[in-house]
């Protein structure tokens, strides 16, 4: 007999080790334990009232917050929802139509009036708090329902915040998830040597491999806001969302400024040589082209593919083969490059007496992934930023991983959470959320950007 089924017999008298005297105590201690849970939660036998009195309220708090998310110019549903969460999610949104008009005032006093009704109100005081005024205000900020429906509407407005505003470092750096903030280091193996033909002995030859060690970390940012009484009192039901949508925004302008004050400053060294990021002689293989051929065009696409083509490992062999896959260019140079990679032909003419015949087949067409970032050209973000420079990358991975990007825990998103109602100061009557998050950009390697000065 499994360990439930025992305790039921015990609990009911049933066991037959037990003597008559024990197992009458026994029966009657159990059924005053099952009185009393039925008291408890205020239902009878048949069925326990608390669970529905939550399931209503849940649905309830679902169609006020998207009521809510509508008023604040939000939309409830999610695109990526599908089958049975999209249709409750459908449902929330009807419902909450007739939520969307409803002021800050009538939202504390449902809130008191939905965990009246929930049974969470164990002690009454709910039950005797004012309807109106600051009263009710500061009751509605002790419930459960009040800061759940704010909750959902500033998650909704984070998640908006944050997809309106995409990173463009996001799309070409490496990324690393890091355990805590500390220091981490990447040993980074140099080329292995050949395989050998194992022996008529049956042996095989050890090999060394060559290492270098760079170092990445993340910090923490982040920001909070306190929803108070006053923002009640003024009906300003957007404070919340407002700042937590531009909280979102932040978190990825935070990524970019951190990795493109790296690309761009180029003063980090890496282990391997001691040298900056781009250096013409510094590293074993060049990844600074500058001159007339590094303008962008066709000759200088050419130019910086075969030095990244070029590219050696760590053991000086060129062996890293690494193939371009974005281009990166300040807003100044974005006509030229959608020009040159998405036009069919590239056509070239003479003066007539100096034509050379040329194929006009366009051998850049969709060749690279274009990305503008503005940041690139903008000397009041870096006195460095310069118009005419762009880079060539090779997909952040293995030995191209140059400026890689560091989450706790892999989280790539900003994180919101309430908080705690004890250390807020006794003075301020609201609720108070915070959003955070851990980034850091690190230079761990030089070989997978070409950078192209353009002059």
């Amino acid at each position: 007999m499994d360990q439930r089924n025992m305790t039921g017999v015990v609990a009911e008298g049933r066991d037959p080790d037990l003597d008559e005297a024990s197992a009458r105590a026994a029966r009657e201690a159990h059924a005053l334990l099952l009185s009393r849970q039925r008291e408890a939660r205020g239902a009878s036998a048949g069925g326990p009232a608390l669970h529905v009195a939550d399931h209503d309220r849940s649905c309830t708090l679902d169609a006020i917050s998207a009521g809510m998310m509508l008023r604040c110019g939000l939309s409830p549903l999610d695109p990526r929802a599908t089958g049975e969460k999209r249709k409750l999610q459908e449902r929330s949104a009807e419902q909450g139509e007739a939520f969307a008009t409803m002021s800050l005032m009538d939202l504390c006093r449902e809130s008191i009036r939905l965990d009246c009704q929930s049974g969470r109100d164990l002690t009454g005081r709910l039950r005797g708090a004012p309807r109106h005024g600051m009263g009710m205000v500061h009751a509605a900020f002790t419930t459960a329902s009040l800061p759940t429906i704010l909750g959902n509407i500033a998650h909704k407005a984070l998640q908006a915040g944050f997809e309106d505003s995409p990173s463009t470092a996001m799309l070409w750096c490496g990324k690393k998830a890091v355990s805590d903030f500390k220091a981490h280091t990447v040993a980074r193996l140099g080329e292995n040597e050949d395989l050998t033909l194992l022996t008529d002995a049956g042996e095989i030859e050890h090999g060394t491999v060559g290492e270098v060690k760079d170092t990445y970390q993340a910090d923490v940012y982040g920001r909070q806001y306190r929803f108070t009484y006053k923002d009640v009192i003024n009906d300003d039901a957007n404070a919340l969302p407002e700042f937590v949508r531009g909280a979102g925004e932040a978190w990825t302008r935070l990524i970019d400024d951190l990795a493109y004050t790296m690309l761009i400053a180029n003063t980090a060294t890496v282990d391997e040589d001691g040298a900056v990021i781009f250096h013409a002689t510094g590293h074993a293989s060049s990844n600074l082209s500058s001159g007339a051929d590094s303008a962008l065009g066709d000759k200088g696409l050419s130019v910086a593919r075969l030095l990244l083509r070029g590219m050696t490992d760590i053991g000086g062999k060129k062996r890293a083969n690494l193939r371009g896959k974005f281009v990166l260019v300040p807003p100044d140079l974005e006509h030229s490059l959608l020009k040159l990679i998405k036009s069919v032909e590239i056509l070239r003419t003479g003066d007539g007496s100096t034509d050379v015949a040329y194929g006009t087949y366009n051998q850049w067409a969709g060749a690279f992934q274009p990305i503008v970032e503005p940041r690139l050209s903008d000397t009041g973000f870096h006195a460095s930023a310069s118009a005419t420079a762009w880079y060539l990358l090779a997909n952040q991975v293995g030995a191209a991983q140059t400026l890689v990007l560091s989450f706790l825990q892999g989280k790539q998103t900003p994180t919101l959470e309430q908080i705690n109602p004890n250390v807020i100061p006794d003075a301020l009557v609201g609720l108070a959320w915070r959003v955070y998050g851990a980034v850091g950009a690190d230079v761990i390697g030089w070989r997978g950007i070409i950078k192209s000065a353009g002059a």
